[in-house]
């Protein structure tokens, strides 16, 4: 009669634990990628809804303000309510609306800090910052 091998009961269990490990760190790298992607698109979602009610009384002055652009320069931005700035994505070279987010950072009676945050608004790749401008006084 022949003896059974007594280890092969435990590689087999090595091989499944092994394989399930394996799977284990499939499912971690891709759940990572999965909620990167998300976090990358609520903000390009934010931004989007920002733009379509983008009507405020004080723009920036008690939350963000979301604008297409129409100029900007070193110190000021011309905003529009519709496209009217194009530049090109930086990943896909294709040409897509600049956009700017516009906010009070700082508010006190010593002076202001405004800040304006320029970007390439493209649907494939969601915001590319393009431009900061930062001032004591209004910028848009």
């Amino acid at each position: 009669m022949k003896k059974e091998n007594p280890f092969k009961a435990c590689e087999k269990l090595e091989a499944r634990a092994r394989e399930s490990g394996s799977r284990v760190h499939n499912l971690e790298s891709e759940l990572r990628d999965a909620k990167s992607d998300f976090n990358r698109h609520s903000e390009d979602l934010c931004f989007v809804e920002g733009l379509k009610a983008s009507k405020q009384k004080d723009p920036g002055k008690y939350c963000p303000a979301y604008y297409f652009v129409k100029e900007f320069s070193d110190k000021r931005v011309i905003t529009s309510e519709k496209i009217a700035l194009t530049r090109k994505c930086g990943t896909c070279q294709q040409e897509n609306p600049v956009v700017v987010d516009y906010q009070q950072k700082y508010d006190s009676p010593e002076g202001d800090e405004w800040r304006a945050r320029i970007y390439v608004l493209c649907p494939e790749h969601g915001l590319t910052p393009i431009h900061l401008i930062k001032s004591s006084n209004r910028i848009i």
